[in-house]
């Protein structure tokens, strides 16, 4: 997030965390974006906000449901914040964010999204699965700023890291925390 809002994961994009959004993604476990939504809420400091804006499914994409979507409903139904369904539109067809690699994912630009001009002067926290490069979750705040949004937080379920920041390789001391 870059400074610009506090952003918070549940868990680094590994082990259980990993499987778990994988089986959700691409094995139509359904069930489990709520669970996960409700576990983030338990992990994450509760947010002060009027809505909870879930990152909106990639234009032509196959699955049959918004992950992000179940997981802010789950989210919702432990911080009694509301889930601003359809308040964020992707603009331009970008094709899945999985079957692109790093410049490729940063190179998402600023009007890849719109947020509804119902959101001027709410109060909103952006939801997310997965926080690889940070394109994603840049180009949709500033929608979400542009649309008169107050962005309060992102929350993400996994962050990925690259290799030099594994825990393995953090300093003893925790200088360094996500």
């Amino acid at each position: 997030c870059y400074e610009s809002v506090p952003c918070y994961a549940a868990a680094l994009h590994d082990g259980d965390a990993r499987r778990f959004i994988l089986a959700l993604k691409y094995r139509n476990m359904r069930p489990l974006g709520e669970a996960i939504g409700r576990e983030m809420a338990r992990l994450i400091p509760r947010q002060e906000a009027e809505l909870l804006v879930p990152l909106p499914l990639h234009s032509g994409s196959r699955r049959a449901f918004n992950q992000t979507e179940l997981m802010a409903r789950g989210i919702s139904s432990r911080w009694e914040i509301p889930v601003g369904e359809g308040l964020l539109k992707w603009r331009v067809s970008s094709g899945a964010q999985t079957e692109k690699r790093g410049k490729a994912r940063r190179a998402l630009t600023f009007d890849s999204f719109e947020g509804s001009p119902e959101l001027a002067g709410r109060s909103v926290v952006l939801v997310d699965d997965v926080y690889t490069t940070g394109g994603t979750v840049r180009a949709a705040k500033f929608a979400l700023q542009r649309a008169g949004a107050i962005v309060k937080a992102v929350l993400v379920w996994t962050r990925r890291v690259s290799a030099p920041e594994r825990p393995g390789a953090w300093p003893e001391d925790g200088e360094y925390w996500l």
